[in-house]
């Protein structure tokens, strides 16, 4: 993470109503936050910001988010990387991790629905993917 007091998070997501809810999730517990909802949006923000970590959905319009996750491992490797997703399989959270993401959850654990937003849940894995980097075989769900 950089010296500055508040990490700099990077949302990637194309569904504006999750995006909405994470980004003032994560704005009300002290992060600055930036979002975009392409691949090539979320190219030009990590090459022109400090990003201390980028939380990535899997499945966006224009590219795959496990595409932005490797390109972004070998180009910023400090930076960490929470991949999420809502539909695709738990198969595609573990090579999410293989191929350089920290964290890889489903975006509404357990029971949740998309018309409950899991706060708790977000704020914590925020906390997880910066303060550490687990084994690359490990996806959360």
């Amino acid at each position: 993470m950089s010296s500055r007091t508040r990490p700099t998070i990077l949302v990637v997501d194309d569904d504006p109503s999750f995006s909405f809810e994470l980004r003032g999730t994560l704005k009300r517990a002290g992060y600055t936050v930036l979002s975009a909802a392409k691949v090539c949006d979320a190219y030009s923000l990590l090459e022109r910001q400090q990003i201390d970590l980028a939380v990535v959905d899997l499945n966006l319009p224009d590219k795959s988010g496990l595409e932005l996750i490797h390109t972004a491992r070998k180009t910023r490797t400090k930076l960490k990387i929470l991949a999420m997703t809502a539909t695709l399989s738990d198969l595609h959270l573990e090579i999410a991790g293989y191929m350089g993401a920290d964290l890889a959850v489903r975006k509404f654990p357990g029971s949740k629905t998309a018309d409950e937003f899991p706060t708790d849940e977000w704020t914590d894995a925020v906390q997880t993917a910066l303060s550490c980097a687990l084994s690359p075989s490990r996806a959360l769900n």
